[in-house]
Formats: C-alpha cells, structure tokens, sequence
C-alpha cells in the first residue's frame, strides 16, 4: 500500500494548527499497485487522532479514501500512528503529526503569508489585567489596504479584555482600542475581528509589507455582576402568620385559660361553710 493526500505520496500526514476542542479532518488515501486486493481487517490509531473505518478492501491497481480527524483538548504538540493490518497479517503504518493551540489567526486578504504561534508577556500586565494566553502572528505581503485578521479564541473568560504588546507598551484592543492603526474592532461570540494597516504605531516590525502583532488575551480582575457591599441579615421571623400566635398575645390567653379553670373547679368542688 502507498499512502497519498491527493496526489502526492507521504509518509506522515500533517494537521498543522487546531484549534482545541474542534475537530479536524483530512482524507488520506491508500493506493494498491499490486495485482490482487487488499483486505483491510483492523485499523488502529492514537488519541487525539481517530478514524471512522476499521475493515475494508482496497481493490487491485485502485484506491480507497480513509477520513482521519485530529480532536485536540489540550494546546501542545501531538504525534501518533494509524496502522492497518490485512487479512494476511501485514502491517501499514502511517505517522500522524498536530499541534492543538487556544487561539487561530486567520485573515481572508488574499496573498498573504500568515505565520502565528503562542506568546508569553514579559513585560509586567498593566493593573486589573489578567493575561490568560497570548498570540503573535507574523504577515507579509504587499498591502494596499489594511490587513482583515481574525482570532477565534477557545477559551474566551465572561469578561474579556484584549491588549496588543508594542514594543513593551500595552495597549487595549478591546473592550476600547488605543490603536490608531487598528479600525473594526468587534467581538463575536469566540472571534475576534479586526483591520491593522501596516507600520501604523501597532505594527511592531517597521519594514514595509510585514505586520508582526503580539496580542494577549486575558480579564479583568473582578467578578462580573458580583454583588457589592455586606450581606444582608436574615429576615425576621413573622409570628403572627401563618397560624401562629404573637408573643404579645400569648400572656392574655394564658390568664384566660386559667381563669376558665378555676371557674370550672368552684363548681365542681363546691366551697365549705364554716
């Protein structure tokens, strides 16, 4: 068996950046030049990597498409195989590589390389700010407008705030944008959007036709919607509802009742004359 995506033969079959908690496919295809079919009777695969198939044949001089997913719940690298074993005992093994990121840079302008990877502040956050992750994406390109860019976020806190590091300088991009080289800001469900022209003051490499951008994601420090101020006491027990009898009340009935029964008594036991 020789494994193929599209046309062209592999050895391992590249997912490149996913964005955790989605899932990923890509087709690979098994081709069989020999003269006689191959009867697929088991696949075996690693996690994150799995596959929808696990018996088939793959006819003489023909091909059969095999959908392999990569689901990453975790960022970092991942590596792994699918094997398939025939009917006769042989093994082909394929070796499956990924990585799972929190954050996807994307921009739908046309003719650009695009690069991005995580990124750590070592710059102190300004007050209030909590960093959560960061990304820096690189593009490059001849840019006669400013650039779209994306960010779809898996981890996005209730209350985001999203800053741009500028040569060690923070500036917010969102909720309020402090960058006058950046127009759109908005926020949509998990995805960021937003336009950056190049060597505006946000763009940190000052050479034409190449954008670099360090943004962090992260929240502010308070609980959004959290009460403020003590806690309110408990409130005070009513007991004149619900069928009860007030404590004012309470020293009128007694003396009543004891009155009844004194009454009650001089009848029965009647008083001696002396």
């Amino acid at each position: 068996l020789v494994f193929k995506q599209g046309t062209t033969q592999i050895s391992v079959l590249n997912f490149g950046k996913v964005l955790i908690g989605d899932s990923q496919p890509l087709t690979l295809t098994l081709e069989n030049s020999g003269t006689a079919d191959i009867q697929i009777i088991a696949t075996e695969v690693n996690i994150p990597f799995r596959t929808t198939v696990s018996s088939f044949t793959v006819p003489a001089g023909g091909t059969y498409n095999v959908s392999i997913f990569f689901e990453p719940s975790v960022v970092g690298q991942f590596s792994g195989e699918i094997k398939f074993r025939d009917v006769a005992g042989n093994e082909y093994t394929l070796s499956l590589v990924g990585e799972g990121t929190d954050v996807m840079v994307q921009t739908s302008t046309s003719g650009v390389d695009l690069s991005f990877s995580r990124y750590t502040a070592t710059v102190s956050p300004p007050s209030g700010f909590v960093p959560i992750t960061g990304v820096s994406f690189s593009a490059r390109g001849t840019f006669s407008a400013p650039l779209d860019i994306s960010l779809q976020i898996a981890n996005l806190p209730s209350d985001p705030v999203i800053y741009k590091l500028v040569n060690g300088s923070w500036k917010q991009l969102y909720p309020s944008n402090e960058c006058s080289g950046i127009t759109d800001v908005t926020l949509s469900g998990n995805v960021l959007s937003f336009k950056i022209s190049d060597n505006s003051e946000c763009d940190t490499d000052p050479a034409s036709g190449s954008i670099v951008d360090p943004i962090i994601i992260g929240s502010s420090t308070g609980t959004p919607g959290a009460a403020t101020g003590g806690t309110n006491p408990p409130p005070e027990t009513d007991n004149t509802s619900g069928g009860g009898c007030s404590t004012s009340g309470g020293n009128s009935l007694a003396l009543y009742l004891i009155l009844v029964i004194l009454f009650t008594l001089r009848k029965v036991v009647p008083l001696r004359k002396p």
